[in-house]
């Protein structure tokens, strides 16, 4: 499969939330997001299994960029893989959720600037305060869009 064909750009230090939608999708569309979603036990890993599941880990390693490989280099499976770059992007410190919050309260449309953009930019930065464990009041939301 041509990655690049579908418009999926590889993981880099920027783009962890649309990135994993992007390589759910091909996981899922290719048929190898059962292998990141689910453990099997060891009376479940055949050898298809461990076919599919080495296959599921390539696409990953083939969806991030070369400085993201170190993080993924020592997986033995895909679920392991994803679980390394979750975990390495979504730090669920209270350093990195101050520093989220800080950024979307200095948030401002420039004069002149794309409101989609901007907009893009919120939904982005709330996305990422929740994916660390903070949860946004929907009443805060309003106020701050």
């Amino acid at each position: 499969m041509d990655f690049a064909k579908l418009g999926i750009k590889r993981l880099s230090y920027d783009n962890h939330e649309a990135w994993t939608i992007r390589a759910r999708q091909v996981l899922t569309r290719e048929g190898l997001w059962s292998y990141i979603s689910a453990e099997a036990t060891g009376e479940e890993k055949t050898i298809e299994w461990k076919t599919n599941d080495e296959l599921a880990l390539q696409t990953i390693g083939f969806l991030v960029e070369n400085a993201q490989l170190r993080i993924i280099k020592d997986a033995g499976t895909a679920r392991e893989a994803w679980t390394l770059l979750s975990d390495y992007y979504v730090k669920d410190s209270s350093i990195g959720k101050v520093a989220l919050i800080k950024k979307l309260s200095k948030l401002e449309l420039a004069e002149g600037g794309d409101m989609r953009q901007h907009l893009g930019e919120f939904e982005e930065l709330i996305e990422r305060i929740e994916n660390v464990g903070c949860r946004m009041d929907e009443d805060i939301r309003r106020l701050s869009s």
